[in-house]
């Protein structure tokens, strides 16, 4: 093990487990309630008829308060599209 100093100290092992167990269980609830998104996204799908996609983009912003900022920039690069493409063809 090159450059790695391995602890010998217990309470320095019994830190770095107990550090492990609490990652581990992190990682598994993020698992469990990405799972549970995506079933949310799914199930709403089929019952509303509208596209996984869009109904994930305005569930993100409303999740992370970001509609204001999100058509801000949807505004700049209308504005900028339209008028690279569109008024200089």
């Amino acid at each position: 093990m090159a450059n790695i100093i391995v602890p010998s100290n217990p309470a320095d092992i019994k830190k770095i487990k107990d550090a492990a167990r609490e990652y581990s269980d992190a990682a598994t609830r993020i698992d469990a309630e990405k799972d549970l998104m995506k079933e949310i996204l799914e199930n709403l799908t089929e019952e509303v008829d509208i596209p996984k996609s869009v109904l994930k983009k305005m569930f993100d912003m409303y999740s992370r308060d970001t509609f204001d900022k999100v058509s801000q920039n949807f505004d700049d690069v209308e504005t900028l599209y339209e008028t690279v493409f569109r008024t200089n063809p």
